[in-house]
């Protein structure tokens, strides 16, 4: 059996509830004890909630995917809050590698407190960047980490759109 087969055999084992983001298994017939439990586990190295289907282990927000729109997503699925295991629909959005980078909050390693801001030890100023499809963009050089903050905010809206992140996420 390939992994596609497996995708296939999903929508005959799974319900997914699209208000909720929960993906809940089947009555069936080899496997009545599982019928109606929430599908799958989080992964606590990344964070996703996987499920296990004739071996094969698949991310759940692919899996809801499918089960909303009858087809698996060609591009990566970005988690527009954030949160990695909240596959509720309105949560969901097909997204370009680069695009989904787009949307990460702040790194944990950012000793600033500002995504796209970083001291420059030499100069002793703030300097702000920002990627877009695996190329930096130079934003400038200031005096204090907020008004670098403020132009990496300003050209993220430009730059990436819908996808933009200023470091943290809004509820939905």
């Amino acid at each position: 059996m390939t992994k596609d087969e497996a995708m296939k055999i999903a929508k005959d084992l799974l319900d997914y509830n699209p208000e909720t983001g929960v993906l809940t298994w089947k009555n069936v017939s080899n496997r009545t004890d599982r019928y109606g439990m929430k599908a799958g586990w989080v992964d606590r190295t990344k964070g996703y909630r996987k499920i296990e289907i004739k071996g094969f282990s698949f991310l759940a927000h692919r899996i809801c995917w499918l089960l909303a729109y009858g087809e698996y997503p060609k591009y990566e699925i970005d988690h527009i809050n954030g949160i990695k295991d909240d596959n509720r629909l309105k949560n969901l959005r097909q997204a370009t590698h680069s695009q989904n980078c787009m949307n990460q909050k702040i790194k944990v390693n950012n000793k600033v407190g500002y995504k796209g801001v970083h001291l420059r030890k030499d100069t002793q100023k703030y300097v702000s960047i920002i990627w877009k499809n695996g190329k930096c963009h130079y934003l400038g050089q200031y005096e204090a980490a907020e008004q670098a903050h403020d132009a990496y905010v300003k050209a993220s809206v430009v730059i990436h759109g819908e996808f933009a992140n200023h470091g943290e996420f809004s509820t939905i």
